[in-house]
């Protein structure tokens, strides 16, 4: 048997997208399922380069280098949440809590970049577009 997932999307979610500071993408594993004051901890001592819209702030004090990334023209991301499934065949329910289409990428100590694997990955969005596009 082949496990399925199902991913529950309320309109409202896909009709309000999250803003990039809401969404960020950070090179670790937080070990917990908690919430925190990412607002007071975090977004508040974010600082931009007027020069280069690079981003800076530190996480445990590392430091981090930023940017803003929007998603190519007609995708949108989702934050999902769910129970974790394992190395198992059972079907699992997921449900959307936002939409993005746009979020904050961020690397340690250099500047995100092409050489990125999620910008990578992205440009494979655009590659399949040209050979699969209408």
């Amino acid at each position: 048997k082949t496990m399925s997932t199902t991913i529950k999307v309320s309109p409202t979610v896909l009709s309000t997208p999250s803003t990039s500071q809401h969404v960020q993408y950070l090179p670790c594993t937080i070990m917990t399922s908690g919430t925190t004051e990412v607002e007071d901890r975090f977004n508040k001592f974010t600082e931009t380069d007027p020069n280069t819209s690079v981003l800076t702030n530190s996480l445990r004090g590392y430091p981090l280098e930023g940017k803003v990334m929007s998603l190519p023209a007609g995708y949108t991301g989702l934050v999902v949440e769910g129970t974790k499934a394992g190395l198992t065949s059972q079907d699992r329910d997921m449900r959307a809590t936002a939409s993005f289409k746009e979020m904050t990428y961020w690397n340690y100590d250099r500047v995100p970049g092409e050489a990125d694997n999620y910008q990578q990955a992205m440009q494979w969005v655009e590659v399949a577009n040209v050979l699969h596009g209408e």
